[in-house]
């Protein structure tokens, strides 16, 4: 009696293979994902850190100086800080200035935004910004001196005016040629920033 040949066979078919080419695809772009997610999470955790150590440093520096440091101090790799801080940092991601932002509000006022790559954080919902803040709305979070609440947006940043002359005012008071009562006048004179405590 002749022996039977088998008819199964050991290789795979075409199906499986496309099947799990299909399977390790989908694992390598879940791990991409996560991978850069991560990634975003850590530098956002740095530029939260490097803020904190901006507001400590302001702090510092106006405690010593009457009032925080002037915006053109507050650049990319200045050391014009220094001793308060050694060198101001920049972005994490390419070593650009952008990502921190500095407004001097008044002598004694200021926000520091910045915005986080990761838009899920839910620090950019307490922080008051998840539909932007800062100028042009541009940033999703932000610290600022201990004695301000709120992150102001562009629109409660006007130039000042008298009727229909656009005029300076006076630098840190409270301004009759600001639209109401409630503004201040910035450091320069150029533009009515709102503040409570000219109600």
């Amino acid at each position: 009696m002749a022996a039977r040949k088998s008819t199964s066979s050991s290789g795979f078919t075409l199906y499986e293979i496309l099947l799990v080419m299909a399977i390790l695809a989908i694992l390598l772009i879940a791990a991409l994902f996560g991978w850069r997610v991560q990634i975003a999470k850590a530098r956002d955790a740095q530029r939260k850190s490097q803020m904190h150590n901006l507001r400590i440093a302001f702090q510092t520096y106006r405690d010593d100086n009457g009032c925080y440091p002037p915006e053109a101090e507050v650049v990319c790799g200045s050391i014009s800080l220094a001793p308060y801080l050694p060198e101001m940092p920049c972005d994490p991601v390419n070593e650009d200035p952008y990502i921190f932002k500095y407004v001097l509000d008044s002598c004694k006022t200021y926000h520091l935004y910045t915005k986080l790559e990761w838009e899920l954080d839910t620090e950019i919902n307490s922080s008051g910004c998840p539909d932007g803040c800062g100028p042009n709305n541009a940033y999703n979070y932000y610290v600022t001196d201990s004695d301000t609440a709120g992150a102001p947006t562009q629109d409660q940043s006007v130039e000042p005016t008298c009727g229909t002359t656009v005029k300076s005012c006076i630098p840190n008071v409270c301004s009759e040629c600001c639209p109401g009562s409630g503004y201040r006048c910035n450091d320069l004179g150029t533009r009515c920033l709102l503040d409570n405590s000219c109600s």
